[in-house]
Parts: C-alpha cells; structure tokens; sequence
C-alpha cells in the first residue's frame, strides 16, 4: 500500500519524468514499504513472545529501515547520485549502511544458534568483527570533507570482512542438525550472498545493466531474505505453539499421574490404618473375651467370694473393652470433626477419671485447630498420647495441676505440662518409663521432648509436620 501510493504521487508529480529515476526510487520505496510492514509485524511478535532472536531481527529491520527512509529522503531532494551526494550525506549514509550491516550480522549469528563454547574462534571472530564494524560506523562520521577516498577504501575493507564472515556462518549452519527453520535462514541467505556479491563486483567495476545499479541488486537480495527468514520465523512460532500445548498436555498428564499416585498412597494408607486398627482392637477383644472367659471358668467351681471377685473382675474388663471400642468408633466416624470433638473427648475422659485422679486439668486448644484434617493413623495415635500422658501425670507426678495444650503453628504441638516432682535424671536420659509415647510420636514421624518446667515439674512437647498427618 505504501509502495503504490509513492509511485502514485510521482506519476503524478511532473518533476519525475526521468524514467530512470522513477525506476530508482521505485524500487527504494518498494524495499522501504516491505521493511516497514515486516518491522512492525517483527515487534508485535516480539511483544508477544519476548524471544531474544526475534529482537535482533526487529533490530536489523529497524536499522534497514532508517537507512532507506534517509536514502529515500536523500533521492527524493537532491535526486539520487552517490557522486552528487555532499561529504556530509555520504557519511551519515555509510554511518546507517554499518549500523545496519551491525544489525544483520546479530541477527544472522542468533538464527544459526551454534553452540559458542565448541566454537570459540568463531565466537571471537564475530565479536571481533561487530566491534570493527561499530568502530568504523563512529570514525565515519567525523572523517574530513576531503576524506571520500579514505572512506571509500576503508568501507570497502569493511565490507569484505562482514561478506567473508557473512560467508562463514553461512557454511557454519550445515553443521547445525536440530535447527527447524535453518533450511529457510540458508536459502535466504544463499540468495543474499549471492545478490550482494553481484552487487559488489557491479560496484567494484562501475558497472551497471540498463536501469539497473548495484544497490538495486542488493536490496532485492535483502527483500527476499527478509520475506523468506519472515516466513522461517512464522513456522518457528508456529512450533513453539505446538510445543508448549504438547508440554503442556505432557504437564497434565503427568499431575493427573501424580494426583492417582496420591490417592492410590492415600488410599493405601487408609487402608493399613484400618488394618492397623482392627488388628488392635481385635488384639484387645480377644485379650478381653480370653480374660472373661478365664473368669467364667473360675468361678463355676469357687467359693461365695471368688464368685463375687470373678464377675467384678469381668465387669472391669468388659467396661474397658466397650471404652477400647468406643474409642475406636469415634476415631473412625470423626474424620472431619476429630479435632473440633477432641477439646470434648478429652474433658470426658478427664471427667471419667476424677474419682481416681486429684489433678486439676486446664485444657486449651488453638482456634485454627478446626482447619486440620488428621488421617485416620494421626487421628488414633494423637488421641493415645494425651490419653496416655493423662494417665502418667495422674499415676506419677504427684502434682496439684496440670496443662494440657494443643497449638496449630507451623507444627502440630501438643504440651503436656503439670507442677508435680518432674521428670527423674535416669528417665529424662533414657526415656524408658516413656517408651510407648516415644513410639507412638515416632510412628508419625513426630519429635517428643522431655524436661522439667520452670516449676519444677515434667514438661512432654509433641510436635508434628502437619503435610505428613494431614488427611
């Protein structure tokens, strides 16, 4: 659309008659057009993507882009010559050619991707190269207005460094096997090289073919290995789609794998708890019925008071089988209640206990408690442990009152705390009168700690990694 409208406006402007001259700004507006459309489509994708290639090539695009808006500018005011053009356009001419040539050479060396390491002397050599070319682009802006031969000689030094390491790397990317749009970036390089070569030896010798002068010859070079690297870089993004929805499916797949992993372990678990369980309680139930049944026997052939002893002692039994089944009954149904009916079960079984025990209990459970899902196994032990340092404290630790905590802090904390004798030297180095605790905390990986408290009685901290008791 903006080569048609420029060729419109001089077909129309009677100052363009020169058919020469219409053909050479012709072809500077067509290039200027592509480059500019290209551009602009460049950044939107690179806005889009952020890919680090795609920046250089907006960078060479912008830059070409320059160079042909001042050439543009330059043919459109003085009507193009280099020979008519004065010191000063020549050198910021040649400043924007470099600048651009700068841009191309970026580009080019990030299309290819070799590996920089393996090929460190390449490497050098473009770094090299890229800071000539940088260095000549400056010392050509403030050469004298009598240096157009010095210009001239070191411009064309420049160029064949750039065209033979532009060559190189040319021949570098058939080393290159996992590159997707190499093919495109080597056949529209081919078709560069081959254009600007042309384009320098017209130059070198001053030769032109009719209409037809070196720099239109390179142009066409650079338009159609813009067109074909824009077409590399459209199947390129077009396989970064399609690789991310594949990793991306890969991703799913592998959380959905990792969630029936998790279920299948949750389920598992469950179910050795369950296990766990009904092999304690049949443990217990037999041990009971055995004992029962020992006390029938006994007291078919005893006297008046063995009888009486008998069927107390079978009463004992049978209460503390129906608490054992209770307890069991209520860890199971309580899974997503446990802890908010823990606080209650704890005050009953204190309450169950207040003929036998003179501790004063206080209890506090943490507000945040009520979030937590315990699993079926941390649901049966953590209830043993209070149960069982209850029983201790009312057994052993001769004292008036006692704490009962239970926190929900980075850990699960459990404090059981009275002001009773404490905690004997032997038993806080060896534990042993504490052994079932210890195995019961161990068993949910858990850390207990003994010592004395500030008031000189037994201090146990229970504490627990919340994700591995967590439901």
């Amino acid at each position: 659309m903006i080569t048609i409208l420029i060729f419109i406006n001089l077909l129309n402007e009677s100052t363009y008659q020169d058919m020469a001259f219409i053909f050479n700004i012709g072809i500077y507006a067509f290039s200027l057009g592509g480059s500019v459309i290209l551009l602009l489509y460049h950044i939107t994708l690179y806005w889009q993507y952020k890919d680090n290639l795609l920046r250089s090539f907006c960078f060479y695009l912008f830059s070409l882009s320059v160079l042909l808006i001042f050439r543009f500018y330059i043919l459109d005011t003085k009507g193009f010559e280099s020979t008519s053009m004065n010191i000063s356009a020549i050198k910021i001419s040649e400043f924007l050619e470099m600048i651009m040539y700068f841009g191309y050479i970026k580009y080019v060396t990030d299309a290819i991707d070799f590996d920089k390491s393996k090929y460190s002397k390449l490497t050098t050599s473009i770094n090299i190269v890229l800071t000539i070319i940088l260095i000549y682009a400056a010392f050509s802006l403030f050469l004298g207005p009598n240096s157009f031969i010095e210009l001239n000689s070191l411009g064309i030094i420049v160029r064949v460094l750039i065209f033979s390491l532009a060559i190189i790397l040319f021949f570098q990317s058939f080393n290159i096997t996992d590159n997707a749009i190499l093919i495109y970036i080597q056949i529209g390089a081919g078709f560069y090289f081959m254009l600007s070569l042309i384009s320098f030896l017209m130059t070198f010798v001053m030769f032109n073919i009719g209409l037809i002068r070196p720099i239109h010859v390179l142009l066409v070079g650079t338009l159609i290995d813009l067109i074909i690297f824009s077409l590399a870089m459209a199947k390129r993004n077009k396989l970064q789609i399609i690789n991310a929805e594949k990793s991306l499916s890969l991703r799913e797949l592998e959380l959905q794998n990792y969630k029936f992993k998790q279920e299948l372990a949750i389920k598992e678990q469950k179910e050795k708890d369950r296990k766990s369980i009904a092999m304690d309680l049949h443990d217990d139930l037999g041990s009971s019925i055995s004992s029962i049944r020992f006390a029938i026997e006994s007291a078919k052939n005893s006297t008046e008071s063995e009888y009486f002893n008998a069927l107390d002692k079978i009463e004992k039994v049978s209460s503390r089988s129906m608490d054992k089944i209770s307890e069991m009954i209520w860890t199971l149904k309580s899974e997503d209640t446990y802890i908010e009916t823990l606080e209650d079960r704890i005050r009953n079984y204190l309450y169950e206990i207040s003929g036998i025990c003179a501790v004063d209990f206080s209890i506090h459970c943490d507000s945040k408690l009520k979030l937590l899902n315990l699993n079926l196994n941390a649901r049966k032990n953590i209830w043993l442990i209070i149960k069982e340092g209850i029983t201790n404290i009312c057994k052993h630790s001769k004292a008036k009152s006692a704490r009962i905590s239970i926190e929900n802090q980075d850990t699960l904390k459990i404090i059981l705390e009275d002001d009773g004798i404490g905690f004997p030297e032997q038993i806080r180095k060896d534990r042993n009168g504490l052994e079932n605790l210890k195995v019961r905390t161990e068993e949910l990986s858990g850390i207990m700690t003994m010592d004395n408290s500030k008031t000189g009685g037994a201090l146990l901290i229970f504490e627990f990694d919340i994700p591995k008791i967590r439901d």
